[in-house]
Formats: structure tokens, sequence, C-alpha cells
């Protein structure tokens, strides 16, 4: 009988493969017996053969190309269940924002941009960051902002690299005041912005003036 019920399940998950990317078929056959609810949730069962990256391009297909969120969210969970950083940002970005038909919950955004985080992803990293300095879906930790603030900038994340450069400037989440610091890090958002494009004119004027204005404000120290 044991035997039987592995032969069926394996059948079951080749049938899951080959229905194609849309998860509505599968979420239908699942409901038929618990043999393709197993199957459902197996590896064996997924379409991709180019692993869980496979899985956050299903998913992004079907929401850039299709505007269709269930479905959408359906394969960015399938790889966040699965260890991939990117769909575990995705279903992160989802609780927050109560994105894609996903009911918002900061706390659940906050649970899912930690396991990211831990595995190098920059963007969540840098997004986790804020979460900890405003106090949302934890509680406030400066101390911890900061650690992930200089964590996102040490990953070559733009924005948490131009965040770092403000917390030294304003002297914010317990850290000192230190322009040259703060100078150190906008120039450093500043290549990063340079060698990935990511400037649009106002944004490129902007850092080169704070840059400007830090350079100024530390030449006139020096001769006082």
């Amino acid at each position: 009988m044991h035997a039987t019920l592995e032969a069926d399940g394996s059948i079951a998950c080749v049938i899951f493969s080959n229905l194609g990317p849309n998860p509505r078929d599968r979420i239908a056959l699942a409901a038929v017996s618990r043999v393709f609810r197993d199957a459902e949730k197996a590896d064996a069962s997924l379409p991709c053969g180019g692993g869980l990256s496979a899985l956050k391009k299903l998913g992004d297909e079907f929401h850039h190309s299709e505007h269709k969120d269930a479905e959408a969210v359906y394969w960015w969970r399938k790889g966040a269940d699965r260890g991939d950083a990117d769909c575990m940002y995705a279903i992160g970005r989802c609780y927050r924002h109560g994105d894609h038909g996903v009911e918002k919950d900061r706390r659940k955004s906050c649970e899912w941009l930690i396991k990211a985080s831990e595995l190098g992803h920059a963007d969540s990293t840098y997004l986790l960051a804020v979460c900890y300095q405003l106090g949302e879906g934890v509680d406030i930790d400066e101390a911890k902002a900061f650690e992930l603030n200089v964590k996102a900038a040490e990953l070559g994340h733009l924005m948490g690299t131009f965040n770092l450069g403000n917390l030294y400037r304003h002297g914010l989440c317990g850290v000192a005041e230190d322009k040259k610091e703060a100078l150190k890090w906008f120039r450093v958002a500043f290549d990063i912005g340079c060698d990935r494009n990511y400037f649009g004119s106002i944004g490129f004027q902007y850092l080169r003036g704070i840059c400007r204005m830090l350079e100024a404000e530390l030449a006139a120290t020096r001769m006082n």
C-alpha cells in the first residue's frame, strides 16, 4: 500500500510539472485528493528546471506581463518557502504595502525581510533598516537600524549608502555627527549611482550638491 502511494505521488508530481506556469490548474488539482495536495507542495512538481530563480521569474512574468497578482504571489511564495532571497523580498513587500491581494501586515513583512537579509539580500537589508529606524513592523531599535544601514552599504546598496551618510551628517540613530564620515558615504553613494546609471539629472545634481556642501564646510573648519 505504501509503495502504491509513493508511485501515485510520483505520477502526481509529473502531472503537476507538465501543467504549465499558471497556478490555477495546480490549485484545482490539489483539491482533488491528498496525493495531489502533497504533490503540489513537492519540489518535483514544479514546472521550471532553472532552480529557485526561475520561481521568481515566473512570478515576475505574471506580475509585469499579465498583471495577475494572485498568480505572481503564488510563485513568489513558492520560492520564498524554498529559501530564495529575491522571492522573500517580494513577499515582504507585498505584506508591507498590502499589494497583489496580500493583506497588509508590517510584522509579517519584517519576518520575510529578516530572512532575506540574513542571506545577504541588499534591498531587504536596507528596507529592514528603515523598519527598525521608524518602528514599522518591529520595535524601534536605532542601534539595529544603524547596523543594517552599514550592512546595506557594504552590500553596495545605493539608498543604504546614502542613508548612512545622512545618519552621520545629522547625528541620527545614536551616531555622533561626523561630516567627514558623512562625506565619505555620500561619495560612495555617488559612485554607485554613476556606475550603475541610477541617477536622473535631478538625483545626480542633488547628491553632487551635498558632497560639495560638505566639502566646503570641512574646508572652512580646517581653515578655522
